[in-house]
């Protein structure tokens, strides 16, 4: 970010594809990248990529990550919109919640919600203290909560 804040933007997995994108603007990749294990990278040409498009199979799978990247930057882009952090945080639980299908669900440490939610590891703590005495969500556990009332946190983010 351009004030110097560190802001988690995704977690590749094995076969995702990283920059593809770009390759038709010829720009660089505007984001850093650190590799938190050991990794391997294949680069692709964009002459050999064009080869690849022409595989219906690979063309479907191109653009499924695409899509999917797509809604996830979009839902990013949302939840920093927000102005509270409490909003943040109840839209990144909402969003939890429909990706897991799933009241109760593991979570990232408070520290890697801060960096995705654009913000510190204590205002996590304090605002993830709030929505636990409105209960809206209760901690089942460190790294799994539940939430407690759908309404109210969809009231929270929307209101």
């Amino acid at each position: 970010m351009s004030d110097g804040k560190e802001q988690k933007i995704k977690t590749f997995k094995r076969g995702e594809f990283i920059g593809e994108t770009l390759l038709f603007p010829n720009e660089e990749y505007p984001i850093n990248i650190i590799s938190i294990e050991k990794s391997k990278i294949a680069e692709i040409s964009k002459e050999n990529l064009l080869i690849l498009l022409k595989d219906e199979e690979f063309l479907l799978n191109y653009m499924e990550q695409i899509s999917k990247k797509i809604i996830k930057l979009s839902n990013i882009i949302e939840i920093l919109s927000y102005s509270k952090i409490i909003k943040r945080l109840a839209k990144y639980f909402y969003e939890l919640y429909f990706e897991k299908n799933s009241y109760i669900f593991e979570i990232k440490s408070k520290s890697e919600i801060a960096k995705e939610l654009g913000t510190h590891r204590e205002v996590v703590s304090r605002n993830m203290k709030k929505l636990i005495e409105n209960k809206i969500i209760e901690e089942v556990s460190e790294n799994k909560i539940k939430i407690s009332d759908i309404a109210k946190l969809e009231k929270l983010i929307y209101e």
